[in-house]
C-alpha cells in the first residue's frame, strides 16, 4: 500500500487518485449487503449456507478495510502530511488538510 506523495505526483493527479479511491470505498460500502446476499444466492449449493455467508462477509470486510486504508493513506499535495488525520483525531470526511488547511480539490498554488 503506497501513499500518494506530493513530491511524486502533481496536485491534480493526487486529487484524481483520491476521488477514485473514495468512489471505490463508497461503492464497496453501499454494495456490501446486497452483494453478500447476491453471491450467497448465486453460489447456493456450492458450500454450506453458514460457511458461505461467513466467507462472503469476510471478503467484503477485508475489501472495505483495504479500500479505507488506501483512502486514509492520502497525503496532502501541499505539505506532504496525512490529509485526514492529526495526532489526536482521524476524520475520513474531512474537507481540508488536518495540518495546513488546504481545502479538498483545490490546487496548492490557488489556495489563498
Amino acid at each position: 500500500m503506497t501513499a500518494v506523495s506530493s513530491s511524486r505526483v502533481a496536485p491534480n493527479e493526487a486529487w484524481r487518485v483520491l476521488r477514485r479511491r473514495s468512489r471505490l470505498l463508497w461503492w464497496l460500502l453501499s454494495a456490501s449487503l446486497p452483494g453478500i446476499f447476491f453471491f450467497a444466492w448465486l453460489l447456493d449449493g456450492v458450500l454450506r449456507p453458514s460457511l458461505l455467508l461467513s466467507l462472503l462477509t469476510l471478503a467484503f470486510v477485508v475489501a472495505i478495510g483495504v479500500a479505507g486504508l488506501r483512502v486514509a493513506s492520502f497525503v496532502c499535495p501541499r505539505c506532504g502530511k496525512p490529509f485526514f488525520e492529526s495526532w489526536y483525531f482521524f476524520q475520513l470526511l474531512r474537507r481540508e488538510c488536518a495540518y495546513c488547511g488546504l481545502r479538498r480539490e483545490v490546487p496548492p498554488d490557488r489556495e489563498g
